[in-house]
């Protein structure tokens, strides 16, 4: 049961720093210093920049 807790606890500090990150990320929007691209990954990122229809 200690590995089941742990992974509970180790999804639950993820939720809660992607949560955070996300928060950040519109509160700069909201404020005129950030974008919706500030928020993504660089793997997104760059499967955006490769596709053609850009």
């Amino acid at each position: 049961m200690a590995g089941i807790s742990l992974s509970v606890n180790a999804q639950s500090n993820t939720m809660n720093k992607n949560k955070a990150l996300v928060d950040q990320g519109f509160e700069n929007w909201s404020k005129g210093t950030g974008s919706f691209f500030d928020l993504l990954t660089e793997d997104v990122l760059d499967h955006y920049r490769q596709q053609s229809y850009r």
